[in-house]
């Protein structure tokens, strides 16, 4: 059953992907003020991976940059996108980006970054696990919006704590450990 099916009419708010509801009533001793979600696009279930080339040709992507686990490099996975960017937009380029830490530490957030920075991209792409989606991530925002100071787009208190000045390069994730 949906959560729009949970909440009266009259409390729900539907537009695009984003869904907000007041004042909910779930039952006669419990009342949820508000709850919202708005999200991207989420694609999961078998045969999931071989689409991905269609999405970066929705894009109109002619540079994809891939940051991948290289034991994953090795697996079914990374065969399924391949051939599925050759197949959907088979005159993109693609680089690949597979010095993926466990556990990524600055320098290795550093490293991803400029490699992100010697070339602009259209899109990027992550399949791996944590570790490879937080460094695309990073190396993305960087990429895109390059500090002085790494620290910057870090939380506080151990970073300063700044604001994203704006939209990032398209990133679409792939997880490997679900």
């Amino acid at each position: 059953m949906t959560i729009a099916r949970l909440v009266p009419v009259a409390a729900r708010v539907l537009a695009g992907n984003h869904l907000r509801c007041r004042s909910a009533k779930f039952s006669s001793s419990f009342q949820d003020p508000v709850f919202e979600t708005a999200s991207s696009t989420l694609r999961f279930g078998p045969g999931s991976t071989s689409e991905v080339g269609q999405d970066i040709a929705h894009l109109q992507a002619g540079r994809v940059l891939l940051f991948v686990d290289p034991n994953v490099q090795r697996l079914q996975s990374y065969q399924t996108l391949m051939e599925s960017i050759d197949l959907h937009c088979p005159s993109a380029e693609v680089e690949v980006y597979s010095r993926i830490r466990v556990e990524p530490s600055d320098t290795s957030f550093q490293d991803a970054i400029e490699f992100a920075q010697k070339s602009a991209y259209d899109v990027v792409v992550a399949l791996g696990g944590g570790s490879t989606i937080d460094t695309a991530k990073a190396a993305n925002l960087y990429a895109t919006y390059p500090t002085g100071d790494f620290y910057d787009y870090v939380n506080s208190p151990v970073g300063n704590g700044h604001p994203v000045p704006g939209p990032v390069i398209p990133l679409i994730a792939i997880p490997t450990t679900a």
